[in-house]
């Protein structure tokens, strides 16, 4: 999902003196491992209904672990991420 990719790369372009904010470091490492579990749930689907329920699940969570992200790192850009993300994420109802 290009959406996902979208974080990443705003996450990955965070402002350098953000490294030297843990709450921010924490807060990114969760988004980027909650991108992984979604990415390894897109691969491998198994059983269809299980691994869409299990992926919509995490693409939910998503949205609260960028927005912590975005309330760590202050910065426009991580805001704009996760608007955009809670934007998609209502749409898949």
């Amino acid at each position: 999902m290009d959406d996902e990719s979208g974080v990443a790369s705003a996450v990955a372009s965070a402002a350098p003196d953000a490294a030297s904010n843990a709450v921010a470091d924490v807060a990114a490492d969760q988004l980027l491992e909650r991108l992984a579990r979604i990415d390894e749930l897109r691969r491998s689907t198994t059983s269809a209904g299980a691994a869409d329920g299990a992926l919509l699940g995490e693409l939910r969570a998503l949205v609260g672990d960028a927005e912590a992200w975005a309330r760590a790192e202050g910065d426009g850009r991580a805001r704009a991420a996760v608007e955009k993300l809670r934007e998609k994420a209502e749409g898949m109802r």
